[in-house]
Order: structure tokens, then C-alpha cells, then sequence
């Protein structure tokens, strides 16, 4: 139950050769409602970063929370519900605490950068094209269709039903880039350069803020991809690389070099 006492639902998907009494890592998968896919099965994919199935082949408890929602509150709604069924799940002994991965994308993916800016639970995250600023998103245009995203915060998705400059606060409280200096848990965040949803300058706030404020943040882009990254070699390497992030700070393997180094706008510019 969440903290207004509405019951939840969750999927919970046990890793390949699961053995009781054993710890094991858990990734947390959030969009709004997904426990509906509890019997669906899904074949497992390289080229899928967001299929559970992924995971719990590699050794990972796979877990899938649903989301109930306030007006005016789509983040702290969604740290309400998803803190409330992982401290659920948590009472299973076989899942490790410590060890706790989070992803989502899109609007998912908001919520993955919003959670973390309220609470420590989650040793990693993943976040795939996030609305970071809920103020500038306001203002800026989904291309897919041409229209301002002030429908689809005041009517649509968001669940804000009043423009920024009357509930100014309730925006500025649910975006992760202004609450960010709370933020204790590595963040990775994923963009194409030629998103028509949620323009990657989304990312770059929140990149920007993170970095200033010398916390672990990494922003993978894709040139030319647009919402979710499509390309066969970039699917694949967008998979390879989460994996080295979550196996890096969920079970503790050697760092791939990326996600120490990095790489720097002039080294890239002189490998073009």
C-alpha cells in the first residue's frame, strides 16, 4: 500500500537458476502500471534494454511496480508507490538491499531521476530520454506532432492540470534537475540527439547540474537516433553498457573504462 493507503500490484521475476537462501541483486523497472504483464513472456533480447527477461538471465531479481498518481504530484507520487512495494519486496531475504538497480524510460525514465533525488534506496540508475525540468518541457514543442507539450501536462501525461507560473512550486518540487542536489545514487542517463519527444538539452540540464555539483553522472548520446534508440549497433551497445553499469555498482565486477574515463567533446571531435 501506498501512504493513502490504495493497495498496489507488482511483478516479481525470480533469476535464472534461483537458489533460496542465496542474495541477490534486484532491478526495478518502473513506467505507470506494469504488474499486468506478470504471464506475458517476453523472449529475451540484447537489443532490448528494457526486457526484464535481460536481466534475470543475467542473475537479477526483475521487479515491475505499478504507479498510482496525485494531481500535481507525478513525482512524489511516484516515490511514494515505488519506495512502498521495494521495502515490500525487501521482506523476501533473498533479495540484497544494498544492492538495488533502478530504470525506466521516457516517462519512466522521469520517474527513475526523480526518485533518486528523494531517497538513497538504489544503488545505481538508469534513465532513457528523462523529462528533467519540468518548467522548460513545458515550454518546448514535441516535434512528433507540432504541438506545445503544454497539453500534455495540463491534460495528458504530466498530471499537472494548471500552467508553471500559477503552481510554479508543485513543478519545481517534482523536477529531478531542481531537486538534484539531494541526489546520492550514480546516474545514467541514455538520448538520442534527434529525440521528437523529450529534446536530450532535457539531459543536459540534469548533466550539467550533476556534474557542478560533483556528483556520478554519465549521458550517453546517439547521434541520430531519436526517442528510443533504434540502430542494430547502438541497441547493442546501449544494452552492453548498462549491463557494465549495473553489474559495476550491483555486483561489484571491474569498471569497464567508460564509465571511469569517459570521453572527453575534443577527444571525440578528433576521432571524427
Amino acid at each position: 500500500k501506498n501512504s493513502q493507503g490504495k493497495e498496489l500490484k507488482g511483478a516479481l521475476f525470480y533469476p535464472v537458476n534461483y537458489r533460496e537462501g542465496q542474495s541477490y541483486p534486484m532491478i526495478v523497472h518502473i513506467y505507470e502500471r506494469l504488474s499486468q504483464h506478470l504471464n506475458d513472456f517476453v523472449f529475451p533480447s540484447a537489443s532490448d534494454l528494457y526486457n526484464t527477461m535481460t536481466y534475470v538471465l543475467q542473475g537479477y531479481v526483475g521487479f515491475q511496480p505499478d504507479i498510482t498518481y496525485e494531481v500535481n504530484r507525478p513525482g512524489e507520487s511516484a516515490v511514494d508507490c515505488v519506495t512502498a512495494a521495494v521495502r515490500q519486496v525487501l521482506k523476501i531475504e533473498d533479495i540484497d538491499p544494498a544492492r538495488l538497480g533502478l530504470i525506466g524510460h521516457s516517462w519512466g525514465a522521469y520517474q527513475t531521476a526523480y526518485i533518486i533525488t528523494q531517497t538513497p534506496l538504489f544503488a545505481a540508475a538508469v534513465a532513457g530520454a528523462p523529462l528533467t525540468d519540468m518548467i522548460s518541457m513545458y515550454n518546448s514543442i514535441y516535434w512528433e506532432s507540432g504541438r506545445s507539450n503544454q497539453e500534455m501536462f495540463e491534460t495528458g501525461q504530466a498530471r499537472f492540470r494548471l500552467p508553471w507560473w500559477q503552481i510554479s512550486r508543485q513543478y519545481i518540487c517534482n523536477s529531478p534537475v531542481f531537486q538534484a542536489e539531494n541526489i546520492q545514487t550514480p546516474l545514467l542517463m541514455i538520448f538520442g540527439t534527434e529525440d521528437q519527444a523529450v529534446d536530450w538539452s532535457q539531459g543536459l540540464e540534469m548533466y550539467i547540474t550533476m556534474r557542478r555539483l560533483g556528483k556520478p553522472c554519465i549521458l550517453l548520446t546517439y547521434e541520430g537516433e531519436g526517442h528510443t534508440i533504434g540502430g542494430q549497433m547502438n541497441t547493442l551497445d546501449q544494452t552492453g553498457r548498462v549491463m557494465d553499469y549495473f553489474d559495476y555498482y550491483l555486483k561489484k565486477t571491474v569498471a569497464a573504462d567508460w564509465i571511469l574515463e569517459g570521453r572527453t567533446y575534443l577527444k571525440k571531435k578528433g576521432e571524427e
